[in-house]
């Protein structure tokens, strides 16, 4: 290579530039983003098995279901929410109703599809998870973050939703992130 300066070689046997300028600066962004985010949804769940709570991603089962209209929502839906495939929604549906949170319906009108809905105990528990969760978030993210900087970065991260999210996900943050669940809401 030009300069004494060898280029690694991809699995494929192809040469990979290096980057540099924008396209280097971009990268490290992406890549502190997803060591960020690994990072703080480890210490995340590492405070919320210290408090005994539910993991985090039932969480997102239960607030989906607190949210929704009416209460109810397709599997299809909820995955759709939370970012899972069918196979991945099925399994956590599974052991949430095994676990009385969450409650399976038959639809009205069609006997094939069925509605999931949160139980009594699964509006307790996420009434009990959510402070346990806003402290985490505030001690592992927030702490980190002036006003200013959080109104920035969630313009950041707007515009990357609005390149790869889905309707469904477009429509959810605009106004914000969901405020603590209200004890009678839902």
């Amino acid at each position: 290579m030009s300069g004494g300066v060898m280029a690694e070689m991809g699995s494929n046997g192809a040469a990979m530039a290096p980057l540099s300028g924008a396209s280097k600066t971009k990268h490290v962004a992406w890549r502190m983003l997803l060591t960020t985010h690994g990072l703080l949804v480890r210490r995340i769940e590492e405070r919320l098995t210290e408090a005994g709570t539910i993991p985090l991603d039932w969480q997102d089962v239960l607030m989906a279901l607190h949210e929704a209209p009416g209460g109810k929502l397709r599997p299809s839906d909820v995955a759709e929410f939370v970012l899972l495939s069918r196979a991945g929604i099925s399994r956590r549906v599974e052991r949430m109703c095994a676990r009385g949170l969450i409650q399976r319906e038959q639809h009205p009108s069609d006997r094939r599809s069925v509605f999931l809905s949160l139980t009594e105990k699964g509006r307790r528990t996420l009434f009990d998870f959510w402070p346990v969760y806003r402290a985490a978030i505030e001690e592992t993210f927030t702490a980190a973050l002036t006003a200013e900087k959080a109104d920035t970065l969630s313009a950041i991260l707007h515009g990357v939703l609005e390149k790869v999210g889905s309707d469904h996900h477009q429509t959810i943050y605009p106004a914000g992130i969901t405020e603590e669940p209200q004890v009678g809401a839902g």
